[in-house]
């Protein structure tokens, strides 16, 4: 195991080497790398002349497997191999051996206890300049690729202290590195995703400055006329979204850009629900005034897509809650120009059949939450068009069918305004409709809703591997269990908190005060003809909870 400069040797020994590293999941449990490492490795591969061809060989196979090795090294060690890399990712001149060290660095820094060791923050200064000086040298686009990905990996889990001075380097070296990569859409992707994995990790304290870098790479990612459009649009779109999340104010770089989602989302892409997400946070990040210019292009997203029969039911959910997001935040003013969605949302309900599907259940909660939103406008329209009988009739045959108690609750609240505000017209359903309600009380006694809840945040299974949705875990991270983003969370569930009537109203007085309006406005005969249909266990429960027949 001496060094030599015998080429048969050191052939040989960078066979062992490579054995070592293919099979270290095998040697694992019987080799301690990081023993080797330190007692012999480090110590042969640093000492000779840096600009001999042995010692380059040795450095680029030691160096390569560190990072095949990365994830046996206890978090005690992770320092000194980051060191070891740094010194010869900056020390040596050999591309072959700096990319192969870049990679290990990158592997090093994916463990998760990586972001606890105490790397000083001037090393990864360093190691960020060495990168970017290394990208200018490299002539192929899979090497770029490579050192931007290995940027991207170091920002996602470096120490905390270090994110500032990481931000401020990056920010001044992705226009330089973006003008270079003209010709090289595949390693502007990459860019984008770095951008994107810094934008994430900093959220609520992301510059200014980065901001509008980010939006200058969103403009050109999206903008259909540039060619590479079709390979950056998605990735672009992820970016805009985390922008858009992580701003705590509008900047007008990012108002400025709203009008061009609808014109993506009448595009057939799989980023469509990515635009609605982005609708979304512009509409808790803008003031009503602001949203309201934009409202038009916003009711023709969804006019269309809940007009279409094209997407699966999972991202059919998707859009509808993005909806209820929206009429929570402004229902006033959305339900004011949003006549055509209602009615379409209507016209699902009504094809209603006997058995029912998941999705129907769903059309008929967005129906509903109209009637709790905007109760006077909701009546009034179904009035208009005599479909109040109907959709107080489709809310108590497809109550068994309702997913969560949040579908449950929000459709008991729905016919307890119905019978306050169309009591002449759903009479015939008012008995059933206090045992459904009856059993919700009894319900939430037992099992409150808690946090935030939504009513379509119930999902169907992934239907295929090319589902819709698929692609949203993959280019913004989302969580499976609800499709929402995880910054995004905190101020939609803000919102909903603060003003949803599912969270905020109490069911037993909204049944008091309904079952009492509906006495008083249809009179005791058919008062005493509903009070006969309601079963002996239904006036138990409404006994129980004070509720007078």
């Amino acid at each position: 195991w001496v060094l030599s400069k015998d080429l048969e040797q050191v052939l040989a020994r960078d066979a062992v080497l490579l054995a070592v590293g293919i099979g270290h999941w095998t040697l694992s449990g019987h080799l301690d790398f990081s023993q080797l490492f330190i007692n012999r490795l480090q110590q042969e591969t640093l000492k000779g002349n840096e600009h001999s061809d042995v010692v380059r060989v040795m450095r680029r196979r030691v160096g390569w497997l560190v990072g095949q090795w990365s994830d046996t090294i206890i978090p005690e060690h992770f320092v000194s191999f980051f060191q070891f890399l740094l010194h010869i990712l900056e020390s040596d001149e050999d591309m072959v051996v700096r990319l192969s060290v870049a990679m290990s660095i990158r592997a090093l820094v994916n463990e998760e206890a990586f972001i606890h060791c105490p790397v000083p923050t001037e090393s990864l200064v360093r190691m960020f300049q060495t990168f970017l000086l290394l990208f200018s040298h490299a002539t192929h686009s899979p090497h770029r690729q490579s050192l931007i990905s290995s940027i991207a990996a170091v920002l996602m889990t470096a120490p905390e202290d270090s994110i500032p001075a990481l931000t401020a380097e990056i920010s001044s070296a992705i226009p330089v590195v973006w003008n270079m990569t003209a010709k090289e859409p595949s390693v502007r992707q990459s860019i984008i995703s770095a951008v994107n994995s810094l934008v994430k990790r900093i959220n609520k304290n992301c510059p200014p400055n980065l901001i509008h870098i980010a939006t200058e790479m969103i403009w050109h990612a999206t903008n259909a006329q540039h060619a590479d459009s079709l390979i950056l649009m998605e990735d672009g779109l992820s970016l805009w979204l985390n922008v858009v999340m992580a701003s705590q104010v509008m900047f007008p770089q990012l108002l400025s850009m709203f009008g061009v989602i609808p014109r993506l989302a009448q595009g057939d892409f799989d980023g469509l629900l990515l635009c609605f997400y982005l609708v979304q946070e512009y509409a808790l990040l803008e003031e009503e005034a602001v949203f309201a210019t934009q409202l038009p292009l916003v009711i023709g997203m969804f006019d269309s897509v809940i007009a279409t029969t094209n997407l699966k039911d999972r991202s059919t959910v998707i859009v509808l809650r993005v909806w209820d997001t929206l009429l929570l935040r402004f229902p006033k003013l959305l339900f004011g120009v949003s006549d055509s969605i209602v009615k379409r949302l209507l016209t699902h309900v009504m094809q209603l059949n006997e058995d029912g599907t998941f999705l129907q259940s769903h059309y008929l909660c967005a129906v509903t939450r109209c009637l709790l939103l905007c109760p006077d406008e909701m009546v009034s329209l179904l009035q208009q068009h005599n479909a109040a009988t109907m959709v107080m009739s489709s809310c108590v045959r497809m109550f068994d069918l309702l997913a969560n108690s949040a579908q449950r609750k929000v459709v008991a609240m729905a016919l307890c305004g119905l019978m306050h505000s169309c009591a002449q017209s759903v009479a015939d359903d008012v008995a059933e409709a206090i045992a459904h309600i009856a059993g919700v009380v009894v319900e939430l006694r037992e099992r409150p809703l808690a946090g935030c809840v939504s009513v379509h945040d119930h999902l169907p299974p992934i239907e295929s591997e090319d589902d819709d949705v698929d692609l949203l875990a993959v280019v913004v991270d989302f969580d499976m269990d609800t499709d929402d983003p995880s910054v995004s969370s905190a101020r939609r569930h803000s919102l909903i908190e603060s003003r949803d009537p599912l969270l905020l109203c109490d069911l037993v007085v909204m049944l008091r005060q309904s079952l009492a309006q509906f006495q008083a406005t249809v009179g005791p005969s058919v008062s005493q003809r509903v009070l006969m249909a309601i079963d002996s266990d239904t006036k138990s429960v409404l006994a129980g909870i004070g509720v007078l027949l």
